[in-house]
């Protein structure tokens, strides 16, 4: 959401050593050379996502777990409203 919030742009071109970029866009030198970071809740929860590899075992497995459990669920709906 960065890219497209104006006026963050506009607050962060009058500060020195400012650095404006995406999740996709951030880099170890970027957080090793500024003292701050601030990022919005949805950026750290991406960030999360991008870095985490456990995360992204996780949703593997659920994604594949996700039809079956769906097709399961709906036959049991099916028998319960005979």
């Amino acid at each position: 959401d960065s890219m497209e919030n104006v006026n963050l742009w506009l607050a962060a071109r009058n500060v020195k050593r400012t650095k404006v970029v995406n999740s996709y866009g951030l880099n170890i030198y970027d957080l090793l050379y500024h003292e701050k970071l601030v990022l919005s809740r949805a950026a750290a929860e991406e960030l999360n996502h991008l870095l985490d590899p456990q995360a992204q075992k996780a949703n593997r497995a659920s994604d594949e777990e996700t039809p079956a459990a769906a097709t399961e669920n709906e036959g049991a709906e099916e028998e319960e409203a005979a």
